[in-house]
């Protein structure tokens, strides 16, 4: 279904289309897509509302009653219910922020196919505009929530949303129509929403500043964003987390210049079985566990990501994500503490590819464990197109590499660290800028498969000391290669 777009069917005579299915948990689902949410067949088509209103489709479930809050720039809330065919049941007036309780009858509604009644709940304002709407919390039902079926929202000045529909778990559809640029927070919008099939989006949010958890552990399946940007969108923390969605919602956005985090957000998607391609975010300062535990096949940054990324922010990005393959990482990354853990614990992790600049700065780690954690044959790419990779601070750095067993090149020349231990490796070449190296520290580059040329090589580079040790044993060119060169600058070469 393209981005946006979004019909409900109409039966004729009360016939189900082919193929639809009915299942009780769910209502009615079109295998041939998943993603969409069919309503019950005897339920009309919702109309568009007119600006300024929300549609609610309700049912006689549970206690049959509804309990919400609507708040106004002036004047009062009206609500309206009407039953089959249109017909009027009840209107109330409710002053800004109060709220409605109202129980349904037990007939004058849409008979549903599951004997249950149906009724729309119109809600305009008398005066201004709506920019606050809410389901109230419940007593007796507190674990089920009201027994909405579906929001319609046309609402251009909302401003916030925030826990709109927390823990609604009848809700099956949320669409909104137009702009709401006045709209600034989204946080637990449809969080725990069980039953929550679909959810579309207005079409412009220049405002939103935090969709943090917004359909966290929810039943959604399909979100679609209409809005072809989201200029001040801050926070994705925990937006898709423990859900049920099936397609990438940030799939159209090319970029999210105000985003600071992506911490989890989209962790523990089991359903989620694509390519997660993610906005450039060039501010932003977490990818913590943005993936962890999720179905992707691929995770993709897009451009650059230069925030201040401590080496807690950018760990587990794809941990228990067992069906990753590859991940890129953004191509520009220049204010990073380090690479700790990032990539740990993805069994089928086969490709990495690393960002063409990267300035780390994480103290006396350095690179330590890049690749800790991968499978044994991940090959990482860009290692040799890397044209810089920096520490800011260099005399306090410890350059520890475990790269995996198929990597053979590692060629870093702008990367000084103070110290270097690489071992037990497939690496036959290896270059880093050698003349930061401090004698106090044994250099040990034991059990790779250097041969005699190659420990030559890396013998010219080092510094000229007044003593040090230099550990290459268990090389194949060990026995070999000219060990003078090294001893002529001060290096005690030893197995």
């Amino acid at each position: 279904m393209a981005k946006g777009s979004f019909r409900f069917p109409i039966y004729n005579g009360g016939e189900l289309p082919d193929p639809a299915i009915f299942c009780p948990a769910k209502g009615y689902y079109n295998p041939s897509d998943p993603t969409e949410y069919i309503p019950d067949p005897n339920l009309p088509e919702t109309p568009e509302p007119g600006t300024g209103e929300i549609i609610l489709v309700c049912t006689t479930a549970l206690d049959a009653a509804i309990n919400v809050a609507t708040y106004t720039s002036s004047g009062q809330a009206i609500y309206t219910i009407y039953g089959a065919n249109d017909a009027l049941i009840y209107s109330q007036n409710v002053s800004s922020g109060l709220p409605f309780f109202y129980e349904f009858p037990s007939v004058g509604g849409i008979e549903l196919t599951s004997g249950l009644q149906a009724f729309r709940v119109v809600i305009t304002p008398s005066l201004g505009n709506i920019i606050r709407f809410s389901c109230r919390s419940k007593t007796s039902w507190a674990p089920l929530g009201w027994p909405i079926l579906e929001c319609h929202i046309k609402c251009p000045d909302l401003t916030l949303l925030s826990s709109a529909f927390l823990n609604q778990k009848y809700i099956q559809l949320i669409k909104f129509y137009g702009p709401a640029d006045a709209l600034i927070a989204l946080s637990d919008f449809a969080e725990g929403t069980d039953n929550l099939k679909q959810c579309i989006l207005p079409t412009s949010l220049e405002s939103l500043n935090s969709m943090s958890q917004s359909f966290y552990n929810s039943g959604v399946e399909n979100v679609i964003i209409q809005a072809s940007s989201m200029p001040s969108l801050g926070s994705l923390s925990r937006a898709f987390s423990a859900s049920k969605i099936k397609t990438n919602p940030l799939a159209d956005i090319a970029l999210l210049p105000s985003l600071t985090t992506y911490a989890q957000a989209f962790s523990n998607t089991s359903d989620l079985k694509v390519e997660l391609v993610l906005p450039e975010a060039p501010i932003c300062t977490s990818i913590l566990y943005v993936a962890l535990s999720s179905a992707i096949s691929k995770l993709i940054f897009r451009g650059v990501m230069n925030g201040a990324i401590s080496g807690t922010d950018i760990q587990g990005i794809v941990v228990n994500a067992h069906n990753v393959t590859e991940v890129v990482m953004p191509t520009e990354m220049l204010n990073i503490d380090d690479f700790i853990y990032t990539w740990r614990d993805a069994g089928s992790l086969k490709k990495i590819t690393l960002p063409l600049i990267a300035n780390l700065s994480h103290a006396g780690q350095g690179a330590y464990f890049w690749f800790k954690g991968t499978s044994n044959s991940v090959k990482s790419d860009n290692v040799e197109e890397m044209t810089e990779c920096n520490w800011t601070v260099p005399p306090t750095y410890f350059l520890s590499l475990s790269p995996p067993r198929k990597m053979t090149s590692f060629n870093q020349p702008t990367l000084k660290p103070n110290r270097v231990s690489v071992t037990s490796s497939s690496l036959t070449y290896f270059n880093i800028d050698f003349s930061g190296l401090d004698p106090a520290y044994e250099i040990s580059l034991r059990s790779n498969q250097f041969d005699a040329a190659e420990l030559e090589r890396i013998s010219g580079l080092l510094p000229v000391v007044d003593s040090g040790i230099f550990r290459c044993g268990y090389n194949p060119g060990y026995n070999t290669f000219d060990k003078t060169i090294a001893e002529a600058k001060g290096w005690t070469v030893y197995t």
